[in-house]
C-alpha cells in the first residue's frame, strides 16, 4: 500500500483526493518489479471492490 500511496502523490495543486472523482490514474515512468507489484495490488483491490 506504502507504493500505491508514493505513486499517487502528484504536484498539482488543490486537494490530493476528489470525492467527487469517478476515475484514477497511476503514472509510472517504467515497468519495473516495483511497479508490477503496484500494478497487481492495484489489480487486486478493483477486483475485490469491483460491481459485477
Amino acid at each position: 500500500m506504502e507504493a500505491i500511496t508514493a505513486f499517487r502523490r502528484d504536484r498539482n495543486a488543490g486537494p490530493s483526493i476528489n470525492p467527487n472523482a469517478q476515475s484514477i490514474a497511476f503514472k509510472f515512468e517504467a515497468l519495473t518489479d516495483a511497479a508490477k507489484e503496484t500494478i497487481e495490488a492495484i489489480t487486486a483491490v478493483l477486483k475485490k471492490h469491483a460491481r459485477s
